[in-house]
């Protein structure tokens, strides 16, 4: 990622603990800061996210009904809004993204919901004008999967384009090495084909 043309980033850990990917999200913020990059933070392990009820109100009004509920998601959409960059740290649970990464992932509904749904010209702008991410995947040392990671790279890859966001980078934190971009559409038509 190129990362001299961004003023803001979000860094997120995805991860239930304060944990590896917690300590690599800081270093990563650290890094930024050192480069004058404002990074901005959410650390799952720090924070309440209520899991998508599926009641489908985000459809008919563009809101979440979960907004009137104590959780930090309206924290995160104004931030995924102001960032000129993502950064995300998650560990890898039976080859996915651990349950509290997923519900949070779950809310980006919303935002599936105005450009579907309701047609909102400034969700609309982001089918063609991503902005960039890294995907930084944590998994057991020498216990990993035996399955892999591709199921947390797709989720991922779904949740972050509907934001968007296009994940410019996998990077493997265990191995410390990227793996090869993943094509992501990036126009409506590819998108609802």
């Amino acid at each position: 990622m190129t990362v001299r043309a961004i003023e803001s980033a979000l860094v997120i850990s995805g991860s239930p603990r304060c944990g590896r990917s917690q300590a690599a999200a800081k270093a990563k913020c650290a890094e930024l800061a050192a480069r004058g990059i404002l990074a901005h933070t959410f650390f799952l392990s720090e924070r309440q996210v209520i899991a998508c009820r599926g009641c489908n109100h985000c459809t008919r009004s563009g809101a979440c009904v979960l907004l009137d509920q104590n959780d930090d998601w309206a924290g995160l959409e104004d931030l995924l809004g102001a960032s000129d960059a993502l950064f995300l740290y998650a560990p890898v649970y039976f080859a996915g993204p651990p349950a509290q990464l997923k519900a949070l992932f779950d809310r980006f509904q919303v935002f599936w919901a105005r450009r579907y749904c309701l047609a909102d010209p400034k969700e609309i702008s982001k089918v063609t004008q991503k902005k960039p991410a890294e995907l930084h995947i944590l998994h057991g040392n020498d216990q990993h999967d035996q399955h892999g990671f591709d199921p947390l790279i797709g989720i991922c890859r779904s949740a972050l384009n509907i934001a968007g966001f296009k994940i410019e980078a996998v990077i493997d934190e265990n191995m410390g090495k990227s793996i090869p971009p993943i094509s992501a559409p990036d126009t409506p038509a590819q998108e609802r084909s």
